[in-house]
């Protein structure tokens, strides 16, 4: 992708279709572009997992990337099916919380990773990378233990050091050939409260948790599509 004036607004979608042909049946599978992919220059590769063989009247499956915003571009290639996409990472969610009484010093990180392939993961890890100034006691990578196909766990981070200003901690996840990042804003934020108050007067910063990835999987006919469907020019 090389522009989008929505970092959440590129998505790449599999729609199940009936003989008519009409949209039919069971959810459309996703897969929503990273931001942090936009406008990097880099090639990037997605797997997009999806099983409607129990879905009835389905007779075949409609490819459909979506551009949402004022401006964006985007261009796929190589766009191909496969008869399975293996496992698939996922990072779902990645969210703050503060540590009571040393709010804006100490939080701890929690990510929800997924499996959003069609086969189990194996030999994965996660790790975690805080901005200059933060550490992170203890393993920056662990393993993640086996998840089968659109199974879920939770890992936590604890993060030190004061998180005046702006930046972000990001969150990634490994498994086979495939990875998967997302990035939060760490500036700190008192639930109900609105931003943490510096003990020199003033605020130290207001919050934006906001995950970068969402869902990678949804539901199709006789296995995935494997495609690239962010590579810039």
């Amino acid at each position: 992708a090389e522009e989008a004036s929505d970092p959440d607004g590129l998505v790449f979608y599999v729609i199940p279709m009936s003989g008519e042909p009409l949209e039919s049946g069971g959810m459309r599978a996703r897969f929503p572009i990273p931001p942090q992919h936009i406008g990097d220059g880099q090639w990037h590769e997605g797997a997009l997992a999806y099983d409607y063989t129990g879905e009835q009247g389905i007779r075949w499956v409609h490819i459909s990337p979506r551009l949402r915003g004022e401006r964006a571009r985007l261009i796929l290639d190589d766009i191909r099916w496969v008869d399975h996409v293996g496992p698939v990472p996922a990072v779902r969610e990645v969210a703050i919380r503060e540590v009571a009484g040393r709010e804006g010093d100490e939080c701890v990180v929690e990510a929800t990773l997924a499996n959003a392939g069609d086969r189990p993961s194996e030999a994965a890890t996660a790790s975690i990378q805080a901005p200059p100034g933060l550490s992170v006691p203890g393993d920056v990578t662990r393993a993640v233990a086996p998840l089968a196909g659109a199974e879920t766990t939770t890992l936590e981070w604890t993060v030190v050091g004061r998180r005046a200003g702006e930046g972000r901690i990001a969150v990634s996840f490994q498994a086979g050939e495939h990875a998967a990042t997302s990035v939060v804003e760490h500036r700190c934020q008192l639930p109900g409260r609105g931003a943490c108050r510096d003990q020199r007067g003033g605020f130290r910063a207001r919050a934006c948790h906001r995950p970068l990835h969402r869902r990678a999987v949804g539901a199709a006919d006789r296995g995935g599509d494997h495609c690239r469907p962010d590579r810039p020019q």
